[in-house]
C-alpha cells in the first residue's frame, strides 16, 4: 500500500491518503495533445501526475530487477 500526498491547488490544503482511498479519476490528458488552452495550474498538475507515474514505474522496474537477480542466483546454485 502506498500513500499519496494530495495538494489542492485553489486552497493550498495538503492531505495524505493511501491509494485505495483515492477516487478513481478519468484520464483527461493525452500525450502529445495541444496544450494552448490548458491553464498553468493544470499543466503543473499534469507534471505532478506524470512525475508520480514515472516514480511508480521506476520502482516497479527496480522490484523486477531484484526479483530477476534473486531468481538467477537461486538457479545458479
Amino acid at each position: 500500500m502506498r500513500n499519496t500526498l494530495l495538494h489542492h491547488l485553489s486552497t493550498g490544503v495538503e492531505a495524505t491518503m493511501n491509494d485505495e482511498e483515492l477516487p478513481k479519476r478519468k484520464v483527461d490528458m493525452v500525450i502529445g495533445e495541444n496544450l494552448d488552452a490548458i491553464s498553468i495550474a493544470e499543466l503543473e498538475h499534469r507534471i505532478s501526475v506524470l512525475e508520480a507515474e514515472i516514480h511508480r514505474i521506476r520502482a516497479e522496474i527496480a522490484k523486477k530487477h531484484a526479483s530477476k537477480a534473486s531468481a538467477a542466483t537461486f538457479f545458479r546454485t
